[in-house]
């Protein structure tokens, strides 16, 4: 495709180099996840970074400290070199994937600084199709969409029977409707008595957690009321330790198999707790009985930000969410603003006064489609399995002239005239 290359060691000069050298080795290392340059809000991209390498939400400043300055020294990096690139080749549009960590990160604020437009793209779910969002990551842009894309459609019987069948394929173990199914290959076969092998009475009312894995979920779901999953889970269990009338059931992720070295949702829980509530009961990812086997028999449903919370709403389940996801502010989960809120909504829960309404029902369905097959943008330009590369469906740059590919026409013709990446043929 005649790509010219840029590296940052031809952009940074020595005196460069040795000047944010000195910024990352000298910052006192419990101000680095605060970190500004340049007027510049650096520190949670370098923060992300550092999880993302640790696989941890658990930063420990001692002992990750020499982690830490790497991370700050290439996260500047990224910034500088990325903004001395605009400057020089003054571009239209920056296309970037991610827009977190220290490499996307670095460049996302660059450009943000120099007010040139970047499109940052990664691949979602749903087929591993690309979600695209406009000056910010995508993880973020999706949490604060505004409803009026979305909230005013109707669908036809078409569109909800291609929406239901979605939703019902997803929780076939052998479905390929995601690009990730961390159920593939399990036999589909239900246990037959949940109560029994969990040793559960029927007549309780019945909380199912099914959290992140926590890197991740500190990393692009944090909200203002519960900023990290530590804090989540620490207010969550002691509440059930208060009320031991009621059951509360973690299902861990089933991601937790496929990653060695993962921090755990067990590993978080035993940091703060020496043993859990009698009516606090843990599932391992490998445990017999999968999340959604738990998600029929529970009364309501909690998440920090999990994928989950919109097809477990979008069946008429009660879902209650502390941090930040696609379906935060959509209205049709509960989000608590404080940790009083989140307390009362518990309790209102466990009383059964907390019930998805028919308008909240409505919303659901109509933002799912318009998240499924709306935000999701078809990929037409190679084939992949799983997200590993198959083949290019391009024979030469030509077919990608325009007028030669539909989607790639219908991405230039977004960047051009702002409008936000919302799908449409």
């Amino acid at each position: 495709f005649s790509i010219i290359s840029h590296e940052y060691q031809s952009l940074l000069d020595k005196e460069t180099i040795k000047g944010l050298y000195k910024i990352a080795n000298e910052t006192k290392v419990d101000k680095i996840p605060f970190l500004q340059y340049d007027g510049v809000l650096l520190g949670h991209h370098i923060k992300s970074a550092v999880m993302r390498h640790l696989l941890s939400s658990n930063i420990d400043l001692k002992k990750d400290e020499n982690l830490l300055r790497e991370y700050t020294f290439s996260t500047l990096a990224s910034y500088e070199s990325s903004k001395r690139l605009l400057l020089k080749i003054q571009p239209k549009f920056v296309l970037s994937s991610h827009g977190v960590y220290s490499t996307w990160g670095g460049a996302l604020e660059a450009c943000k600084k120099l007010e040139v437009e970047v499109m940052v793209w990664g691949r979602g779910y749903v087929g591993g199709n690309i979600v695209i969002s406009r000056n910010q990551s995508y993880l973020y842009e999706r949490a604060i969409e505004s409803r009026t894309y979305w909230e005013n459609t109707h669908l036809n019987i078409e569109e909800k029977e291609k929406l239901n069948k979605y939703f019902l394929a997803k929780r076939n173990p052998n479905s390929s409707v995601d690009h990730v199914n961390y159920y593939k290959g399990i036999k589909d076969s239900k246990v037959q008595n949940i109560y029994e092998v969990l040793d559960l009475k029927k007549d309780r009312v019945k909380f199912a957690l099914f959290p992140n894995i926590p890197w991740d979920g500190t990393t692009f779901s944090a909200s203002y009321t519960f900023p990290t999953m530590e804090l989540f889970f620490e207010k969550t269990i002691n509440w059930f330790k208060k009320h031991p009338e009621y059951d509360l059931i973690i299902r861990a992720h089933p991601a937790e198999l496929k990653n060695k070295g993962l921090e755990t949702i067990k590993d978080l829980i035993d940091s703060i707790f020496a043993e859990l509530p009698s009516n606090v009961y843990f599932l391992k990812a490998d445990h017999q009985v999968s999340s959604y086997e738990i998600e029929e028999i529970s009364d309501v449903c909690l998440m920090y930000a999990s994928t989950m919370a919109l097809e477990i709403a979008y069946f008429g389940k009660t879902v209650i969410q502390a941090g930040q996801s696609n379906v935060s502010n959509k209205g049709f989960i509960f989000e608590p603003k404080s940790i009083e809120d989140y307390e009362s909504l518990l309790e209102k829960a466990a009383n059964q006064e907390l019930i998805m309404t028919d308008e909240m029902k409505e919303r659901v369905e109509k933002y799912a489609y318009h998240w499924i097959y709306k935000r999701h943008i078809p990929e037409n330009t190679y084939e992949h399995k799983s997200l590993t590369f198959t083949k290019y469906n391009l024979n030469s740059s030509m077919d990608l002239a325009p007028g030669k590919n539909k989607v790639v026409d219908w991405f230039i013709g977004r960047c051009e005239d702002g409008k936000p990446f919302i799908w449409e043929e």
